[in-house]
């Protein structure tokens, strides 16, 4: 009563013929799962353009894994926002939850913001900075 067991380097098959046993290092175990979902740590900083009254042209944020499929993408600002994030800019703004463009060319491997209007002066470049998640779990 009140025995704690811990079983490790177990392997269960199926079927009566054992298979070797299979024992993957931790960082490649990490790559397998990132393939399925990955979230950002830290804030992520983007540069961005303004351009033609306001709109957006973005780089590109890469995935740390080529995932199983194009994922979904949420993002949220500094301050935890879902779906907004915070930008400093060259015309000496900085604020938090600003609505960015949707996201664009959402890839296995890359994403990006797409043109859409996020308001300011043409021309006005500077650095979005947000936390996202990407999954292509249930895909």
């Amino acid at each position: 009563a009140g025995a704690i067991f811990r079983l490790t380097g177990v392997q269960l098959e199926t079927g009566s013929a054992p298979t070797r046993f299979e024992q993957r290092r931790q960082d490649e175990e990490l790559r397998l799962c990132q393939r399925y979902y990955y979230a950002t740590t830290n804030q992520v900083t983007v540069h961005y353009n303004l351009f033609n009254s306001g709109n957006v042209v973005t780089s590109d944020t890469y995935l740390p894994v080529i995932m199983r499929a194009a994922p979904t993408v949420t993002f949220s600002d500094n301050n935890g926002t879902v779906d907004r994030v915070s930008i400093a800019n060259a015309g000496g703004t900085s604020q938090n939850n600003i609505s960015p463009p949707a996201t664009k060319d959402v890839r296995n491997y890359a994403w990006r913001f797409g043109a859409g209007g996020m308001g300011g002066t043409t021309g006005n470049n500077g650095m979005m900075y947000f936390s996202y998640t990407a999954s292509a779990e249930g895909l």
